[in-house]
């Protein structure tokens, strides 16, 4: 297990506001990392490759430094940095959770690991998303997703409204706005980076997402798997409630239970 390594063209150091030039603030966030200053890197010229410090006590530091043989590059799509993975042990869940984690459900991505999406919509209302408590105008006590997560919050709730219009739920009145693939895209690594250091230059270079998980990733924040769970439950007890009236009818028939 190991994390990403990351390189930065011309710079000999590197620092917080280096990371932040880079559009990387939000992969990085607060997280220490460390640094070291190659003549010659994916771009064959000098940089520093910089690797995030795990909190977690089973992740393996990616050997710092350029090793094409053992390693895969790709440019980022801001043009400003690269990213890079050992190509015998590419990062994994558990080398890139965030110190806090939010409760959710798991969902097996195309790399065979389970990564947690949390549940921005509980069913039927609530989330897991941190709150604030707060007094409301009448002091009464009021709970606000923090600011950072309500982002993820509202387009939690588009995802719920247009589910609901696909399986015919909505109510009268109630309006869904489709959303196209490229928004569930940023909606479900906008869910990941939740509990995970990633953004779109990680995601797509890991290959995670496909059509079909993609989806997995939308239904678990709308906690879409719990509702599935009630109606399979009600299906079992509505079966064995239609066996147990036909074995009675049977018996009352036959005359056996007169």
């Amino acid at each position: 297990m190991s994390g990403f390594l990351y390189f930065i063209p011309t710079l000999q150091s590197a620092s917080k506001e280096d990371i932040s030039k880079a559009g990387l603030n939000p992969v990085f966030g607060s997280s220490s990392f460390d640094f070291r200053s190659t003549s010659t890197g994916p771009t064959k010229k000098s940089g520093a490759i910089i690797v995030i410090k795990s909190p977690n006590l089973e992740t393996e530091k990616p050997h710092v430094g350029y090793f094409p043989e053992k390693q895969d590059w790709q440019e980022s799509i801001s043009k400003k940095f690269w990213l890079g993975k050992e190509k015998v042990n590419p990062p994994k869940p558990i080398d890139l959770q965030r110190k806090e984690i939010i409760n959710g459900h798991l969902t097996r991505l195309e790399d065979g690991n389970e990564w947690l999406v949390p549940a921005a919509r509980i069913f039927p209302q609530g989330t897991t998303l941190p709150q604030s408590l707060i007094l409301g105008p009448n002091g009464e006590l009021v709970k606000e997703v923090l600011p950072r997560f309500a982002q993820l919050g509202n387009k939690a709730e588009r995802i719920w409204n247009e589910t609901k219009r696909q399986i015919g739920w909505l109510k009268d009145g109630e309006t869904s706005e489709p959303i196209d693939e490229k928004e569930e895209w940023d909606i479900a690594i906008s869910a990941l980076a939740v509990n995970y250091k990633i953004g779109q230059d990680e995601v797509s270079f890991l290959r995670l997402l496909t059509t079909e998980n993609m989806l997995a990733i939308l239904h678990a924040l709308i906690d879409f798997p719990t509702i599935m769970a009630i109606i399979k439950s009600q299906q079992e007890a509505f079966k064995k409630k239609a066996q147990s009236d036909t074995l009675d009818g049977k018996i009352t028939k036959d005359g056996s239970n007169a």
